[in-house]
Parts: C-alpha cells; structure tokens; sequence
C-alpha cells in the first residue's frame, strides 16, 4: 500500500519541477526595441521628429531630403528634434554621424557618466537570476526531503 503513496510523490514532483524551472528560467531577458522614428507636428504648427530605441546617449544625424540636424538619444533611448518645417514630402533617414578614419579621438570623460555599463548591467541581472535558481533548487531538494521523511514515517509506522 505504500508503493502507490511514493509513485503518486514522485509524479507530483515529476509534473511540478519542470513547470517551476521554466518558471524562473524561462523569464524573457531584457531586449531593446527595434528603432522607431516619426514626423509629428509640434504645437507652434513646425514638424517634429520624434525617435525612439535608439542607444541611450547615442549621436544621431536626422536627414530630411537635403536638410540635416543633430540629434541626442536620452537616457531612455528617444530623442526629439525641432525642424522648423511647416510640411514635408519625402524620404526621413536616421543614422549615426559619418566618422573619418583620420579625425583624431577625442579624449576626456563620457559625455554621460551616469548612464550604467550595459556589461555590468547583464552580470547583475545574471547574478540575481543564478542567486533565484539556487534558492528555489534549494527550496525543491527541502521539499523533497520533507516528503521523503514523512514518506518514509508512514511506512515505518506501519
């Protein structure tokens, strides 16, 4: 009488195990979006170029046909540029400002310290993500050692 007991345990742990792992490990990680950009009018009637999932400090050139601005991505990754347009007609590119090979590198600080190291960032995602698995394989061997002894009670009292 105390087989089925232990098969009926041991189904249990079998049907819930695989169900937590894919709990914790299975938790979508962080990506960023795909860029976006959009020609929005501005309340003064001009043209307003609005992007978002960029890089967060990220320099961006915004062309409209021949005209060109700058742009600075924030540190949620959008920016907004002013064009002055009243209308617009044609094609809008983003892209990062051409670089020469031969300009020389600009040294000194980040222009944003703030903004955290995407490296170090994932490491603590990764730590806090481990330190989760750890404790709920720990929680789940308790558990099992648990039913194991109460299990194993039952039949000696038998």
């Amino acid at each position: 009488m105390h087989i089925p007991t232990i098969a009926r345990a041991v189904r249990w742990g079998v049907a819930v195990l695989p169900v937590m792992f894919v709990a914790t490990v299975g938790v979508p990680c962080q990506a960023l979006a795909a860029p976006e950009v959009s020609l929005d009018p501005a309340p003064d009637g001009t043209l307003t170029v609005v992007g978002n999932g960029w890089r967060p400090g990220q320099h961006l050139v915004v062309n409209l046909g021949r005209a060109s601005f700058a742009a600075l991505a924030d540190s949620t990754g959008s920016f907004e540029v002013s064009t002055g347009l009243v209308s617009y007609q044609g094609p809008l590119a983003v892209h990062r400002p051409a670089t020469s090979s031969r300009a020389p590198a600009r040294l000194g600080p980040a222009e944003d310290s703030l903004a955290p190291n995407p490296l170090a960032v994932l490491f603590a995602q990764s730590l806090v993500r481990g330190v989760g698995l750890v404790a709920l394989l720990g929680g789940v061997l308790g558990l099992g050692t648990a039913v194991a002894r109460s299990i194993r009670r039952r039949i000696q009292a038998r």
